[in-house]
């Protein structure tokens, strides 16, 4: 019975949130999820400034990688399929961003250590690094942009206007955060 009732309030803040996200209509990368439109869609109970992190990472890498799909359709996508962390309390269950890109075709290899995902670093490569610090957790999308593991980091932070450069998974962990719950190479 409380299986039912958890997936009728599911469907029904999906249901309204989709109605209100697709008034948002936006093809390019995602740089701060504080920024207009983003800070004013909705994922669960909350706005995408609050809990939005891995969905905007998610609709990055697919971006990146040449798969265009409208972030409100993810987060409809999350939603729907349980995903979703305590109504959006704490966003997005960390080991479901992988299993959403694999279930969707993509090839994904997971990393539990900012040093293994270094050796991983390759210009042009699509990585999504979820972190733990302070306040949480944060989630971002990461492409190789260089021989020596420099990474571009998009939505490193919640005002972010554009890519931010950093000298490796290993650096972004130990500037913005204290530990690497999880991450991916994508594609």
């Amino acid at each position: 019975m409380k299986s039912k009732l958890l997936f009728k309030r599911r469907n029904k803040y999906s249901e309204r949130n989709l109605s209100l996200n697709k008034q948002y209509i936006f093809d390019g990368y995602i740089f701060g999820q504080s920024n207009h439109p983003i800070s004013s869609m909705r994922y669960g109970f909350f706005n995408m400034s609050y809990n939005g992190c891995e969905l905007i990472a998610v609709y990055n890498a697919l971006k990146y990688l040449g798969f265009f799909r409208p972030l409100h359709k993810i987060i409809s996508d999350f939603e729907k399929d349980g995903y979703i962390w305590l109504d959006g309390v704490f966003g997005t269950k960390p080991q479901t961003v992988g299993r959403y890109l694999a279930d969707n075709g993509l090839q994904v290899k997971r990393f539990y250590s900012a040093k293994q995902m270094d050796k991983a670093v390759k210009k042009d490569r699509c990585f999504i690094i979820i972190y733990a610090h302070l306040r949480g957790i944060h989630t971002v999308m990461a492409k190789g942009i260089g021989e020596n593991g420099e990474i571009a980091v998009l939505n490193r932070h919640n005002n972010s206007t554009g890519e931010e450069t950093v000298s490796s998974v290993s650096s972004l962990i130990k500037e913005d955060g204290i530990k690497m719950i999880v991450g991916y190479l994508v594609g």
